[in-house]
């Protein structure tokens, strides 16, 4: 027993067709930017002049042929930045997987570290380091104050906000 694709009528692929045609161009009928653009003739012939001469020394070659089969992780990989790395929002993730509270892919938040190393015990889920300056990553221990939960944190920034 087959489990091939469905075979769909000349009238469906005619109409798959228009919509994919039509998925191409946005709400006033220009070109939608995020779908793949091919390149002319003339900036080929740039591109290639360009690249010309620029070429990898054999251990670079090595080591990113290695990266891209998966033979290079963490401190092997090239890209590998001391296992630290901020976040959008401005927090700062270290590399810790023994960590009792690291993420599943082993990552803790670098001022809950710090608030650790201060008080010599690991901190419970429920408890909030706070930044008093609040910027996300400055983690000195001067600048770090620890909240028993989240709602002493969230009572504290409300009466901050109240004073305003």
């Amino acid at each position: 027993m087959s489990f091939a694709g469905k075979k769909h009528s000349l009238k469906t692929k005619m109409k798959m067709s228009k919509s994919m045609k039509e998925a191409h161009v946005d709400f006033f009928g220009e070109k939608n930017p995020m779908f793949g653009r091919r390149h002319s003739k003339e900036t080929k012939k740039k591109i290639s002049e360009k690249c010309k001469g620029m070429k990898a020394s054999a251990e670079t070659r090595k080591k990113l042929s290695n990266a891209h089969k998966g033979l290079c992780k963490g401190k092997k990989h090239p890209n590998w930045n001391g296992g630290k790395f901020k976040l959008p929002d401005g927090y700062i993730n270290v590399y810790k997987p023994e960590h009792p509270y690291s993420s599943s892919r082993g990552y803790v938040r670098e001022h809950r570290l710090i608030m650790e190393k201060i008080l010599g015990r690991y901190l419970y889920p429920h408890e909030i380091p706070h930044h008093k300056n609040e910027i996300r990553d400055d983690n000195r221990p001067e600048n770090l104050r620890l909240f028993k939960s989240k709602g002493e944190h969230m009572a504290f920034h409300n009466h901050l906000r109240a004073k305003k």
